[in-house]
Protein backbone atom coordinates (compact mmCIF):
# COMPACT_ATOMS: atom_id res chain seq x y z
CA UNK A 1 0.00 0.00 0.00
CA UNK A 2 1.28 3.70 -0.71
CA UNK A 3 -0.48 6.11 1.50
CA UNK A 4 0.21 9.05 3.31
CA UNK A 5 -1.71 8.67 6.65
CA UNK A 6 -2.02 12.23 9.04
CA UNK A 7 -3.79 11.76 12.60
CA UNK A 8 -4.95 13.94 15.22
CA UNK A 9 -7.41 14.80 17.46
CA UNK A 10 -10.36 15.79 16.34
CA UNK A 11 -12.07 19.30 16.52
CA UNK A 12 -13.93 20.77 13.12
CA UNK A 13 -15.11 23.97 12.85
CA UNK A 14 -17.36 25.44 9.95
CA UNK A 15 -15.99 28.71 8.25
CA UNK A 16 -19.69 30.17 7.49
CA UNK A 17 -18.10 31.67 4.81
CA UNK A 18 -19.94 32.61 1.25
CA UNK A 19 -19.36 29.35 -0.32
CA UNK A 20 -21.80 27.42 1.71
CA UNK A 21 -25.16 28.68 0.06
CA UNK A 22 -28.17 26.35 0.83
CA UNK A 23 -29.55 25.54 -2.74
CA UNK A 24 -32.99 24.88 -3.70
CA UNK A 25 -34.86 22.13 -5.51
CA UNK A 26 -38.32 21.91 -5.81
CA UNK A 27 -40.37 19.12 -4.42
CA UNK A 28 -42.25 16.58 -7.21
CA UNK A 29 -45.54 17.89 -8.52
CA UNK A 30 -48.26 18.48 -6.38
CA UNK A 31 -45.96 18.22 -3.28
CA UNK A 32 -46.28 20.56 -0.74
CA UNK A 33 -44.50 19.57 2.24
CA UNK A 34 -42.61 15.80 3.07
CA UNK A 35 -43.23 13.77 6.39
CA UNK A 36 -40.27 11.62 6.17
CA UNK A 37 -36.43 12.78 4.84
CA UNK A 38 -33.16 10.56 4.68
CA UNK A 39 -29.95 11.57 3.10
CA UNK A 40 -28.64 8.23 1.92
CA UNK A 41 -25.06 7.38 0.42
CA UNK A 42 -25.87 8.26 -3.31
CA UNK A 43 -29.93 9.68 -3.04
CA UNK A 44 -32.48 11.21 -1.12
CA UNK A 45 -35.36 9.56 -0.16
CA UNK A 46 -38.92 11.78 0.88
CA UNK A 47 -42.24 11.07 1.58
CA UNK A 48 -44.43 13.76 0.30
CA UNK A 49 -47.88 15.04 0.84
CA UNK A 50 -49.76 17.90 -0.67
CA UNK A 51 -52.04 20.84 0.32
CA UNK A 52 -55.11 18.50 1.66
CA UNK A 53 -52.42 16.28 3.79
CA UNK A 54 -52.75 13.57 0.94
CA UNK A 55 -50.12 11.28 1.35
CA UNK A 56 -48.29 10.98 -2.47
CA UNK A 57 -45.66 8.19 -1.61
CA UNK A 58 -42.12 7.80 -1.29
CA UNK A 59 -39.79 9.40 -4.22
CA UNK A 60 -36.15 9.30 -4.51
CA UNK A 61 -33.70 11.67 -6.36
CA UNK A 62 -29.65 11.45 -6.75
CA UNK A 63 -28.06 13.42 -3.36
CA UNK A 64 -26.11 15.89 -5.78
CA UNK A 65 -28.84 17.34 -8.04
CA UNK A 66 -32.38 16.07 -6.25
CA UNK A 67 -33.98 17.43 -9.48
CA UNK A 68 -35.96 14.22 -11.28
CA UNK A 69 -37.95 12.78 -8.66
CA UNK A 70 -38.76 8.90 -8.98
CA UNK A 71 -41.89 7.49 -7.71
CA UNK A 72 -41.40 4.10 -5.11
CA UNK A 73 -44.75 3.96 -4.39
CA UNK A 74 -46.86 4.05 -1.29
CA UNK A 75 -49.56 6.81 -2.68
CA UNK A 76 -52.37 7.52 -0.25
CA UNK A 77 -50.37 6.17 2.70
CA UNK A 78 -48.86 8.01 5.17
CA UNK A 79 -45.69 7.54 5.59
CA UNK A 80 -43.89 8.31 8.64
CA UNK A 81 -39.96 7.49 8.58
CA UNK A 82 -37.76 6.35 6.32
CA UNK A 83 -34.42 4.87 7.61
CA UNK A 84 -31.44 2.87 5.62
CA UNK A 85 -30.10 0.44 8.13
CA UNK A 86 -27.96 -1.49 5.71
CA UNK A 87 -24.12 -1.01 4.47
CA UNK A 88 -25.60 1.07 1.42
CA UNK A 89 -28.81 2.89 0.69
CA UNK A 90 -30.41 -0.14 -1.63
CA UNK A 91 -31.34 -1.42 2.09
CA UNK A 92 -34.53 0.43 2.86
CA UNK A 93 -37.48 0.86 5.45
CA UNK A 94 -40.64 2.54 5.62
CA UNK A 95 -42.57 3.12 8.85
CA UNK A 96 -46.25 3.49 8.08
CA UNK A 97 -49.42 4.41 9.78
CA UNK A 98 -51.14 1.36 8.14
CA UNK A 99 -50.61 -2.52 8.61
CA UNK A 100 -48.34 -3.87 7.98
CA UNK A 101 -46.48 -1.19 9.34
CA UNK A 102 -42.94 -1.74 8.27
CA UNK A 103 -41.89 -2.41 4.56
CA UNK A 104 -38.41 -3.46 3.26
CA UNK A 105 -36.58 -2.71 -0.15
CA UNK A 106 -33.23 -4.38 -0.93
CA UNK A 107 -32.86 -2.80 -4.03
CA UNK A 108 -33.08 1.14 -3.38
CA UNK A 109 -36.87 0.95 -3.49
CA UNK A 110 -37.49 -1.06 -6.92
CA UNK A 111 -39.41 -3.98 -4.58
CA UNK A 112 -40.89 -3.72 -1.40
CA UNK A 113 -41.86 -6.37 1.14
CA UNK A 114 -43.75 -6.27 3.98
CA UNK A 115 -42.45 -6.80 7.28
CA UNK A 116 -45.32 -7.49 9.69
CA UNK A 117 -43.99 -6.47 13.61
CA UNK A 118 -45.12 -8.99 16.58
CA UNK A 119 -47.17 -9.38 18.28
CA UNK A 120 -49.66 -8.28 15.95
CA UNK A 121 -48.37 -4.45 15.89
CA UNK A 122 -50.35 -2.83 13.24
CA UNK A 123 -48.38 0.96 13.93
CA UNK A 124 -45.32 2.18 13.83
CA UNK A 125 -44.33 5.31 13.99
CA UNK A 126 -40.04 6.18 13.60
CA UNK A 127 -36.96 4.20 13.29
CA UNK A 128 -33.63 4.09 15.08
CA UNK A 129 -30.41 2.88 13.54
CA UNK A 130 -26.78 3.55 12.88
CA UNK A 131 -24.23 3.60 9.93
CA UNK A 132 -21.66 2.24 12.33
CA UNK A 133 -24.01 -0.66 12.98
CA UNK A 134 -25.08 -2.01 9.86
CA UNK A 135 -28.26 -4.32 9.44
CA UNK A 136 -29.18 -2.84 12.96
CA UNK A 137 -32.55 -1.06 13.60
CA UNK A 138 -34.89 -0.08 16.85
CA UNK A 139 -38.85 0.89 15.82
CA UNK A 140 -41.60 1.05 17.67
CA UNK A 141 -45.22 -0.80 18.06
CA UNK A 142 -48.96 -0.23 18.69
CA UNK A 143 -52.37 -2.11 18.63
CA UNK A 144 -55.44 -1.56 20.90
CA UNK A 145 -54.12 -3.12 23.75
CA UNK A 146 -49.67 -2.53 24.39
CA UNK A 147 -47.41 -0.62 22.81
CA UNK A 148 -43.65 -1.52 23.20
CA UNK A 149 -40.02 -1.06 21.18
CA UNK A 150 -38.67 -3.81 18.79
CA UNK A 151 -34.95 -4.63 17.33
CA UNK A 152 -34.08 -6.20 14.14
CA UNK A 153 -30.74 -7.46 12.83
CA UNK A 154 -31.37 -8.35 9.95
CA UNK A 155 -32.06 -5.05 8.35
CA UNK A 156 -36.33 -5.49 9.40
CA UNK A 157 -36.06 -9.46 8.36
CA UNK A 158 -37.36 -10.37 11.71
CA UNK A 159 -38.10 -7.91 14.79
CA UNK A 160 -37.24 -9.01 18.87
CA UNK A 161 -40.33 -7.77 20.88
CA UNK A 162 -39.82 -5.89 24.29
CA UNK A 163 -42.78 -4.15 26.55
CA UNK A 164 -40.77 -1.80 28.58
CA UNK A 165 -42.73 1.30 28.18
CA UNK A 166 -45.62 1.19 29.95
CA UNK A 167 -49.10 1.43 28.54
CA UNK A 168 -49.16 5.28 28.83
CA UNK A 169 -46.54 5.44 26.46
CA UNK A 170 -47.11 6.63 22.82
CA UNK A 171 -45.23 5.80 19.81
CA UNK A 172 -46.35 8.85 17.91
CA UNK A 173 -43.65 10.32 20.37
CA UNK A 174 -40.89 8.37 19.97
CA UNK A 175 -37.25 8.94 18.62
CA UNK A 176 -34.31 6.56 18.80
CA UNK A 177 -30.28 7.75 19.19
CA UNK A 178 -28.32 4.54 18.30
CA UNK A 179 -24.62 4.65 19.24
CA UNK A 180 -23.32 1.05 19.29
CA UNK A 181 -24.48 -2.31 19.02
CA UNK A 182 -25.47 -2.47 22.53
CA UNK A 183 -26.56 0.80 23.75
CA UNK A 184 -29.35 3.13 22.16
CA UNK A 185 -31.38 6.06 24.11
CA UNK A 186 -35.00 6.65 23.13
CA UNK A 187 -36.69 9.58 23.85
CA UNK A 188 -40.13 9.05 24.86
CA UNK A 189 -43.65 11.34 25.45
CA UNK A 190 -47.22 10.47 26.74
CA UNK A 191 -50.69 11.85 26.39
CA UNK A 192 -49.98 12.94 30.18
CA UNK A 193 -47.54 15.81 29.65
CA UNK A 194 -44.77 13.59 30.55
CA UNK A 195 -41.28 12.84 28.82
CA UNK A 196 -38.44 9.75 29.42
CA UNK A 197 -35.33 9.41 28.08
CA UNK A 198 -34.87 5.63 28.31
CA UNK A 199 -31.67 3.38 27.82
CA UNK A 200 -31.14 -0.27 26.79
CA UNK A 201 -27.10 -1.27 27.34
CA UNK A 202 -27.89 -4.66 26.31
CA UNK A 203 -29.22 -4.69 22.68
CA UNK A 204 -32.80 -3.69 23.73
CA UNK A 205 -33.34 -6.64 26.15
CA UNK A 206 -34.36 -4.29 29.43
CA UNK A 207 -35.28 -0.72 29.04
CA UNK A 208 -34.62 1.60 32.40
CA UNK A 209 -35.00 5.68 32.60
CA UNK A 210 -31.96 7.37 32.08
CA UNK A 211 -30.61 9.04 34.74
CA UNK A 212 -33.97 9.52 36.07
CA UNK A 213 -34.51 12.26 33.45
CA UNK A 214 -38.03 12.89 33.01
CA UNK A 215 -39.58 15.94 31.08
CA UNK A 216 -43.20 17.92 31.10
CA UNK A 217 -42.81 19.11 27.30
CA UNK A 218 -42.96 17.31 23.61
CA UNK A 219 -39.05 15.66 22.87
CA UNK A 220 -38.71 17.70 19.35
CA UNK A 221 -36.00 15.51 18.76
CA UNK A 222 -32.78 13.52 19.61
CA UNK A 223 -29.29 13.30 18.28
CA UNK A 224 -26.04 11.63 18.74
CA UNK A 225 -22.70 10.87 17.71
CA UNK A 226 -21.75 6.84 17.72
CA UNK A 227 -17.80 8.19 17.64
CA UNK A 228 -18.12 8.98 21.64
CA UNK A 229 -21.70 7.95 22.74
CA UNK A 230 -22.59 11.24 23.43
CA UNK A 231 -26.09 12.89 22.48
CA UNK A 232 -27.97 15.83 22.50
CA UNK A 233 -31.73 16.57 22.45
CA UNK A 234 -34.44 19.29 22.56
CA UNK A 235 -37.19 19.25 24.74
CA UNK A 236 -40.05 21.43 24.25
CA UNK A 237 -40.18 24.55 22.30
CA UNK A 238 -36.95 26.61 23.78
CA UNK A 239 -34.71 23.92 25.98
CA UNK A 240 -32.48 21.61 24.82
CA UNK A 241 -29.75 18.93 26.80
CA UNK A 242 -26.24 17.25 25.96
CA UNK A 243 -25.32 14.66 27.58
CA UNK A 244 -22.08 13.07 27.60
CA UNK A 245 -21.02 10.12 29.14
CA UNK A 246 -23.78 10.06 30.97
CA UNK A 247 -23.37 13.45 32.50
CA UNK A 248 -25.54 16.67 31.71
CA UNK A 249 -23.28 18.97 30.32
CA UNK A 250 -25.53 21.72 28.23
CA UNK A 251 -28.34 24.00 27.75
CA UNK A 252 -29.44 25.81 24.64
CA UNK A 253 -31.80 28.01 23.78
CA UNK A 254 -30.90 29.63 20.82
CA UNK A 255 -34.43 29.41 18.89
CA UNK A 256 -38.17 29.45 20.02
CA UNK A 257 -39.46 26.92 18.24
CA UNK A 258 -37.30 23.59 17.29
CA UNK A 259 -37.90 21.81 14.19
CA UNK A 260 -34.82 19.07 14.47
CA UNK A 261 -30.62 18.72 15.58
CA UNK A 262 -28.54 17.05 13.71
CA UNK A 263 -24.73 15.39 15.32
CA UNK A 264 -23.14 14.45 12.29
CA UNK A 265 -20.40 11.60 12.07
CA UNK A 266 -18.62 13.48 9.32
CA UNK A 267 -18.26 16.66 12.56
CA UNK A 268 -18.84 15.17 15.83
CA UNK A 269 -17.41 18.41 17.50
CA UNK A 270 -20.33 20.62 15.49
CA UNK A 271 -24.18 20.44 16.62
CA UNK A 272 -26.35 21.95 14.26
CA UNK A 273 -29.84 22.97 14.83
CA UNK A 274 -32.58 24.16 12.80
CA UNK A 275 -35.86 26.22 14.11
CA UNK A 276 -37.42 29.67 13.61
CA UNK A 277 -36.37 32.92 15.75
CA UNK A 278 -39.09 35.04 17.40
CA UNK A 279 -39.69 36.49 14.23
CA UNK A 280 -41.31 33.48 12.49
CA UNK A 281 -37.74 33.17 10.92
CA UNK A 282 -36.20 30.13 9.51
CA UNK A 283 -32.64 29.27 10.92
CA UNK A 284 -30.19 26.81 11.10
CA UNK A 285 -27.32 26.87 13.47
CA UNK A 286 -24.12 25.28 14.51
CA UNK A 287 -22.67 25.51 18.08
CA UNK A 288 -19.18 23.59 18.97
CA UNK A 289 -19.73 20.84 21.40
CA UNK A 290 -18.73 21.04 24.13
CA UNK A 291 -20.62 24.46 24.72
CA UNK A 292 -19.95 27.20 22.36
CA UNK A 293 -21.29 30.06 20.78
CA UNK A 294 -24.65 29.08 18.05
CA UNK A 295 -23.73 30.82 14.61
CA UNK A 296 -25.55 30.95 11.33
CA UNK A 297 -25.22 28.04 9.03
CA UNK A 298 -24.81 29.04 5.36
CA UNK A 299 -27.03 32.02 3.56
CA UNK A 300 -29.61 31.21 0.72
CA UNK A 301 -32.48 29.89 3.17
CA UNK A 302 -35.93 31.99 2.65
CA UNK A 303 -36.32 34.94 4.49
CA UNK A 304 -40.05 35.23 4.59
CA UNK A 305 -41.75 34.56 7.96
CA UNK A 306 -42.94 31.64 8.44
CA UNK A 307 -46.72 31.23 9.05
CA UNK A 308 -47.29 29.30 12.65
CA UNK A 309 -44.06 27.68 12.83
CA UNK A 310 -45.34 25.77 16.01
CA UNK A 311 -48.03 23.98 13.69
CA UNK A 312 -45.91 22.97 11.45
CA UNK A 313 -43.05 21.21 12.86
CA UNK A 314 -44.07 17.77 11.86
CA UNK A 315 -43.98 19.42 8.11
CA UNK A 316 -40.35 20.73 8.33
CA UNK A 317 -37.36 17.85 7.83
CA UNK A 318 -33.74 18.10 8.48
CA UNK A 319 -31.03 15.65 7.78
CA UNK A 320 -27.26 14.76 7.35
CA UNK A 321 -25.75 13.01 5.09
CA UNK A 322 -23.70 9.77 6.32
CA UNK A 323 -20.70 9.96 4.79
CA UNK A 324 -19.81 13.44 3.58
CA UNK A 325 -20.34 17.21 4.63
CA UNK A 326 -23.92 17.46 3.05
CA UNK A 327 -27.08 18.71 5.31
CA UNK A 328 -31.00 19.19 3.74
CA UNK A 329 -33.56 20.60 4.84
CA UNK A 330 -37.28 20.26 3.97
CA UNK A 331 -39.42 24.03 3.69
CA UNK A 332 -43.42 23.25 3.63
CA UNK A 333 -44.51 24.87 0.69
CA UNK A 334 -40.70 25.73 -0.32
CA UNK A 335 -38.78 23.01 -1.55
CA UNK A 336 -36.03 20.80 -0.60
CA UNK A 337 -32.74 22.87 0.50
CA UNK A 338 -29.17 21.21 0.07
CA UNK A 339 -26.11 22.56 1.94
CA UNK A 340 -22.20 21.38 1.04
CA UNK A 341 -20.32 22.45 3.76
CA UNK A 342 -16.68 20.09 2.19
CA UNK A 343 -15.47 23.49 1.12
CA UNK A 344 -16.08 25.31 4.12
CA UNK A 345 -15.69 22.66 6.94
CA UNK A 346 -12.09 23.45 8.65
CA UNK A 347 -10.25 20.52 10.02
CA UNK A 348 -8.14 21.30 13.42
CA UNK A 349 -5.88 19.18 15.54
CA UNK A 350 -5.56 20.00 18.90
CA UNK A 351 -4.62 17.97 22.35
CA UNK A 352 -6.41 14.74 23.91
CA UNK A 353 -8.50 16.55 27.04
CA UNK A 354 -7.66 13.43 29.04
CA UNK A 355 -4.20 12.52 27.51
CA UNK A 356 -2.42 13.23 24.86
CA UNK A 357 -1.09 11.68 21.26
CA UNK A 358 2.34 11.42 19.60
CA UNK A 359 2.18 10.05 15.79
CA UNK A 360 5.05 8.85 14.40
CA UNK A 361 5.59 8.99 11.40
CA UNK A 362 3.56 11.38 9.53
CA UNK A 363 2.89 11.56 7.08
CA UNK A 364 3.53 8.08 6.43
CA UNK A 365 3.77 5.24 3.51
CA UNK A 366 3.04 2.58 5.44
CA UNK A 367 2.66 1.41 9.15
CA UNK A 368 1.82 4.71 11.59
CA UNK A 369 2.40 4.49 15.74
CA UNK A 370 -0.18 6.10 17.92
CA UNK A 371 1.63 6.50 21.29
CA UNK A 372 -0.73 7.74 23.97
CA UNK A 373 -0.30 9.64 27.33
CA UNK A 374 -2.54 9.45 30.15
CA UNK A 375 -3.94 7.38 33.22
CA UNK A 376 -6.45 4.41 33.25
CA UNK A 377 -5.97 3.36 29.78
CA UNK A 378 -8.58 1.09 28.71
CA UNK A 379 -7.28 -2.65 27.61
CA UNK A 380 -9.93 -3.55 25.04
CA UNK A 381 -9.78 -3.60 21.50
CA UNK A 382 -9.79 -0.06 19.58
CA UNK A 383 -12.08 0.45 16.71
CA UNK A 384 -11.52 1.73 13.36
CA UNK A 385 -14.25 3.47 11.83
CA UNK A 386 -14.88 5.15 8.42
CA UNK A 387 -16.94 8.23 7.85
CA UNK A 388 -20.04 6.32 7.39
CA UNK A 389 -19.81 5.32 10.97
CA UNK A 390 -18.64 1.61 9.96
CA UNK A 391 -16.09 -0.27 11.74
CA UNK A 392 -13.34 -1.42 9.46
CA UNK A 393 -10.66 -2.49 11.24
CA UNK A 394 -10.77 -4.22 15.16
CA UNK A 395 -6.75 -3.39 16.84
CA UNK A 396 -5.78 -5.92 19.18
CA UNK A 397 -4.04 -4.26 21.97
CA UNK A 398 -2.09 -5.92 25.07
CA UNK A 399 -2.77 -4.23 28.68
CA UNK A 400 -1.67 -0.91 27.99
CA UNK A 401 1.51 -0.21 30.38
CA UNK A 402 0.31 2.52 33.65
CA UNK A 403 0.87 6.14 32.06
CA UNK A 404 0.98 4.72 28.30
CA UNK A 405 0.55 2.53 25.38
CA UNK A 406 1.39 2.48 21.51
CA UNK A 407 -1.14 1.42 18.76
CA UNK A 408 0.00 0.65 15.47
CA UNK A 409 -2.33 -0.03 12.20
CA UNK A 410 -0.71 -0.49 8.56
CA UNK A 411 -3.55 1.16 6.57
CA UNK A 412 -5.71 -2.36 5.92
CA UNK A 413 -9.10 -3.20 6.83
CA UNK A 414 -10.03 -6.63 8.63
CA UNK A 415 -9.37 -8.85 5.54
CA UNK A 416 -6.01 -7.67 4.82
CA UNK A 417 -7.06 -5.00 2.09
CA UNK A 418 -6.01 -1.86 1.33
CA UNK A 419 -8.39 1.08 2.62
CA UNK A 420 -9.66 3.35 0.07
CA UNK A 421 -8.33 7.07 0.06
CA UNK A 422 -10.58 9.65 2.99
CA UNK A 423 -11.36 9.92 6.27
CA UNK A 424 -10.94 7.55 8.89
CA UNK A 425 -11.24 7.66 13.33
CA UNK A 426 -9.39 6.09 15.68
CA UNK A 427 -10.55 5.19 18.87
CA UNK A 428 -8.59 6.90 22.44
CA UNK A 429 -7.67 4.37 24.95
CA UNK A 430 -7.80 7.43 27.10
CA UNK A 431 -11.73 8.01 26.39
CA UNK A 432 -11.32 10.94 24.70
CA UNK A 433 -12.47 11.76 21.40
CA UNK A 434 -11.34 10.15 18.64
CA UNK A 435 -8.15 10.26 16.51
CA UNK A 436 -9.03 11.36 13.13
CA UNK A 437 -6.50 10.08 9.94
CA UNK A 438 -6.80 11.22 6.20
CA UNK A 439 -5.73 8.12 3.77
CA UNK A 440 -4.61 9.56 -0.12
CA UNK A 441 -3.32 7.87 -2.64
Amino acid sequence: MIARLAFCFLVMVPSLGTASVWEPFAFPADARNSTALLLGEHFVFAAFEDSTGLPLGVFKATREKPTDWTYLGFAGVPIRDIASPGASDQDLLVCKAANPPVERSSDGGGVWQPQPLEPDLDYAISFGSSPGVPGLVYTSGSNSDTMGILRSVDLGGTWDYWERCGGCFSPGYLHYSVTSINHAIAVLYSGFDEGRLVETTDSGTTWSMYNSVAFSAYPVDLASTPLTAEFATYIGEETGYVWSSGQYVGFYRPLLVHIGIEWPIWNPSQIYLVGTDDDDRLQVLAAPHPLGQWTPVGTGLPTASIPDPSEQVSQFQFAAAPGVPQLALSVPGMGLFLLDLSEVVDVQGVGDPQGSVTVFPTPSSGKIDFSFAGQNLRTEALRIWDVYGRTIRTLNTSPFREGGATVSWDGTDGRGRDVPAGVYFLESPTGGRPARAVIVD
